[in-house]
């Protein structure tokens, strides 16, 4: 490699630095707010966002979501939304909104064979990554609520009886019933 081309190179790279370091800023969170302490179909999360940086920059904010209900096999914490600012001056805040309904909230239970959203405390985290946890909330979970019921219109491989035809009819006319159901 010439010294021309190596020289280029590193003033490339020096350029490309300086550019990272200043291009960054820093971000506060504050006033998380929720619409309800209790979940009534949905819920509302809002959060200010402030660039407490000296630079202009944007900021993908995150909403997590953990439950106290451990019958079922879930994620410890799970992202349900995120959402990017706008380009934020240094000082200039803005509210950030999150809308959580009851599929957000819900599990695949094995055993029944449905999504349910199980009654406890839920946590609302808000973060700018999984690693850091800027501000959280809670809210409460009545009762149970089953989101959608599995519609069993497949036998498996064991349920099948090979001295028997199968019921190719009954089994389009279940499909048939759940086709019609999900409308």
């Amino acid at each position: 490699m010439n010294q021309k081309r190596l020289f280029l190179l590193l003033v490339i790279f020096l350029s490309l630095s300086a550019f990272a370091q200043n291009s960054s800023t820093d971000f506060t969170y504050s006033n998380l707010k929720l619409s309800s302490n209790s979940f009534n179909g949905k819920i509302t999360a809002t959060v200010i966002v402030t660039n407490s940086g000296n630079v202009a920059g944007k900021e993908v904010v995150q909403l997590s979501l953990s439950s106290s209900a451990d019958s079922l096999d879930k994620l410890s914490e799970e992202l349900i939304a995120f959402s990017k600012t706008n380009l934020l001056q240094p000082g200039k805040s803005q509210t950030i909104t999150f809308t959580l309904n009851d599929n957000d909230l819900t599990s695949f239970d094995t055993e029944l064979s449905l999504w349910i959203a199980k009654a406890g405390k839920y946590t609302v985290k808000i973060s700018s990554s999984s690693a850091k946890l800027n501000l959280s909330a809670t809210f409460n979970l009545a009762n149970d609520i089953v989101v959608e019921r599995d519609h069993n219109v497949l036998q498996s491989k064991e349920q099948l009886d090979d001295d028997k035809p199968a019921n190719v009819t009954g089994a389009i006319m279940e499909l048939n019933d759940f086709v019609q159901a999900s409308k």
